[in-house]
């Protein structure tokens, strides 16, 4: 799967301390958006999903896993695999965040039965004009779609916030969610 970073323990990437992994490459090109760096498909760095699985396995005091981009679904399926692995191998709950609306989701066969594995998805392309506050989402437009009972929308109704992690490397990974107007 190729991936442009991941933090083993984050605590403004979804309900609680998550594992947050963010793929590299997305085609939708959503104006503003805030991680265009993970837009090209030729960056990044190549895991296999059982390495990803042995590296959320190393993690402490998580209890979930959130899938961010780029587009998780342009690799539809390398995050089928590694949903799936999740899924089979842990009780974390996992949260995937899609430029992609359900319905487009729910159109595509390769893509749909990602949707088996996982707690919860929030959709929809991020748009600039209608900045967030809350809900852990960039704007307004997008929407949670539960599909388990593990979260309900309260679960998400903290106020957007941001963390710095600093990397061995001397590096500065920056995350979470600027709050909006």
């Amino acid at each position: 799967m190729n991936i442009h970073s991941i933090i083993p323990n984050s605590a403004v990437n979804g309900p609680g301390n998550r594992f947050v992994i963010w793929t590299q490459g997305c085609t939708l090109n959503c104006p503003g958006c805030w991680n265009q760096e993970t837009h090209s498909f030729s960056n990044g760095n190549y895991y296999s999903c059982l390495e990803l699985l042995e590296r959320i396995g190393k993690a402490t005091n998580i209890e979930g896993i959130t899938i961010s981009g780029g587009e998780p679904f342009e690799q539809p399926n390398e995050l089928f695999e590694l949903t799936k692995l999740i899924r089979e191998e842990t009780h974390l709950s996992q949260i995937v965040y899609s430029g992609y609306t359900i319905n487009k989701i729910r159109s595509d066969k390769n893509m749909e039965i990602i949707l088996s594995n996982i707690d919860v998805i929030i959709d929809g392309r991020y748009n600039s004009l209608k900045s967030s506050k809350n809900g852990l989402v960039g704007s307004t437009n997008q929407k949670h779609h539960f599909l388990t009972n593990r979260y309900s929308l309260n679960d998400f109704k903290l106020q957007n916030g941001l963390e710095y992690h600093f990397q061995n490397d001397g590096t500065t990974i920056l995350t979470g969610f600027p709050t909006g107007n």
